[in-house]
């Protein structure tokens, strides 16, 4: 895992804690304790501040009709205290005032979006307020400290851990099976999707010699931040046995299969070039694509079985975040790495 969490570990009869697909709201601050970043005033001095005629008569129409819903009324009450103006057209006080929500009252993901909801149809027009940059980070930032899960279930990965056993050593595999399993692992231990695992730059990763700890580097994520493509770098530390280590599994990889380089033109962005991890089995000068990728990863996944009422099976890159959040991780930690 990554370097300041601890390694998740199998347990003795297989089984594992996993949440899948649920709300879980990080416990970080989507704004800083200095707010003017995102608090613009078209006045230059905001103690004086004296809001319109045609403010006023819909703010007090607002209060006399029983029809506001309570959330619009707190935000306008919200505001003359702040002696702000609560119909802004960018809507730059509505976010603040979420924003205040998220941070001291502790406002649930949920909830912030059930009210933004609401208090848009204050404003006459929506499109300026949804194409706002500050609407649009605010928004970002809140989904991006959100883990999603359901409701806690025991993934029963005993057939996993058999299948490891009897496939034995790395040196000793299959071609085929030594592929699944590192992509398995990667998406597990590194929280990573098919498309991360596809866009890993071999020529930027490597292994501490020290710590024995595995730097993955991915070349442009699938998503962005700010609008702009991102590389991202995951450390992953060695596990007690070697038959479920992505350390090394990594490294027999590169000796059996990724021996030679394999560089091509990125997926997205083809004025740039990477070495390919991931190399096609019947022709090694060849990569593959994350849904080949994906594949793989399923090939090892479809051994869990379902539980009941269960449809589908779980993503093996929510089920590497549950088992970090089991073994200690914090909540920042897990989105920290995998984000």
């Amino acid at each position: 895992m990554e370097s300041d969490t601890s390694n998740s570990e199998e347990t003795t009869d297989g089984s594992s804690d996993n949440n899948i697909n649920n709300t879980m709201v990080a416990n970080s601050n989507l704004v800083s304790n200095n707010t003017t970043n995102i608090t613009v005033m078209s006045k230059k001095n905001s103690s004086r501040y004296s809001p319109p005629s045609s403010w006023t008569r819909s703010k007090h129409a607002n209060q006399e009709s029983p029809l506001v819903p309570a959330i619009q009324q707190r935000f306008i009450t919200w505001c003359c205290s702040k002696n702000v103006n609560a119909y802004d057209s960018k809507g730059i006080n509505m976010i603040n005032f979420l924003a205040h929500g998220k941070q001291y009252l502790n406002w649930s993901t949920q909830t912030i979006k059930n009210y933004h909801s609401s208090l848009l149809d204050l404003f006459d027009g929506h499109q300026p307020i949804l194409d706002s940059w500050s609407y649009k980070i605010f928004f970002q930032s809140l989904d991006e400290c959100t883990l999603r899960t359901t409701s806690t279930t025991n993934l029963n990965i005993s057939p996993v851990l058999q299948h490891f056993h009897q496939l034995g050593n790395n040196t000793k595999l299959l071609a085929a099976d030594l592929t699944a399993i590192l992509c398995w692992l990667l998406a597990i231990y590194g929280f990573l999707r098919p498309s991360d695992i596809e866009r890993i730059d071999v020529n930027q990763c490597g292994i501490d010699d020290a710590s024995n700890k595995l730097t993955l580097i991915i070349i442009s994520l699938k998503e962005k931040r700010q609008g702009q493509r991102i590389t991202k770098s995951v450390v992953i530390d060695r596990h007690p046995s070697v038959l479920f280590c992505p350390v090394a599994c990594y490294s027999t990889y590169l000796q059996r299969i990724a021996s030679q380089p394999c560089i091509d033109r990125h997926p997205v962005l083809s004025e740039h070039s990477i070495n390919y991890l991931i190399h096609d089995l019947c022709d090694p000068k060849q990569h593959i694509g994350s849904q080949r990728i994906g594949k793989h990863i399923n090939s090892i996944m479809d051994l869990i079985p379902l539980l009941p009422g269960q449809k589908r099976h779980a993503k093996a890159r929510a089920m590497g975040s549950t088992r970090a959040a089991k073994a200690g991780a914090t909540t920042d930690n897990i989105v920290a790495h995998g984000s």
